[in-house]
């Protein structure tokens, strides 16, 4: 994710005049159109977030953390990263994701860094594998974090976050009160986590939890969990596609102009 948010007033400001350009550009192939803005553009009442791939994207930037820090208190080893890295391999393939009789074969990827030193690379998992990871029972925290203190602040945080996506992916529809709540909750696991990791824990979707948006769509469609983005289903589709017909027609438009 950009660091828009931790730049400087003047960049900050420069970035949304930037944005403010582009739309106002938008507007105008719009208006020499017979579409309506509600027709063409995608609102951001529309947008709704997929819940199930938020808990997938929190639940990789945990995992990421946590082999991150177990690398970090390897104070540059490269054996020692190794190591580090096999018994948690080890534990993931026997403990979590398979057995002793019958473990799993991931491996997690390591990269050099300009130093020669040995650093996480790209981690993408399954909802089903994030998951599993994220409600065992700590034992990748007692791996990955050697300071105590942090390690028992890290687990209680877990604690916190895996309330919130319990209560984020119910089935049943979302009350005002039911809402107020999961802000509570995630306003609880929020300050936790940005405590433990700083700017560096955050993400888009830990954006749209700190900042009310995941609540605001709750109050809007009352329940997310039936408006997951897989595939081509219910509102997402039919909003997105009919827009993509729409912007052809501008694109249509703006090439004509040429």
């Amino acid at each position: 994710m950009s660091d828009i948010l931790f730049e400087d007033y003047a960049t900050r400001r420069k970035h949304l005049h930037q944005a403010l350009v582009r739309e106002d550009r938008l507007r105008k192939l719009i208006s020499n159109t017979e579409l309506s803005e509600v027709d063409a553009l995608i609102l951001l009442d529309q947008a709704v977030p997929c819940i199930l791939h938020l808990e997938n994207r929190c639940g990789e930037k945990w995992i990421k953390l946590l082999i991150q820090e177990a690398i970090k208190n390897c104070d540059g080893d490269n054996e020692s990263v190794l190591a580090k890295v096999r018994e948690i391999e080890g534990y993931l393939n026997s403990k979590v994701w398979g057995s002793e009789s019958c473990p799993t074969h991931y491996q997690i990827k390591l990269e050099k860094d300009k130093n020669g030193g040995l650093v996480l690379g790209d981690l993408t998992l399954t909802n089903n594998r994030v998951r599993e990871v994220m409600e065992e029972n700590d034992g990748m925290v007692d791996i990955c974090i050697a300071d105590a203190h942090m390690a028992e602040d890290v687990k209680v945080c877990i604690e916190k976050y895996r309330d919130v996506i319990s209560l984020s992916r119910c089935h049943t529809d979302f009350s005002d009160e039911k809402c107020e709540a999961l802000q509570d909750k995630i306003d609880d696991f929020i300050v936790l986590y940005i405590d433990l990791f700083g700017k560096d824990g955050f993400t888009n979707y830990y954006h749209m939890m700190a900042s009310g948006h995941l609540v605001y769509y709750a109050k809007i469609y009352k329940n997310l969990y039936r408006y997951e983005q897989q595939g081509e289903n219910l509102c997402g589709y039919e909003v997105f596609s009919t827009k993509l017909i729409a912007l052809s027609h501008i694109f249509s438009f703006s090439l004509s102009m040429l």
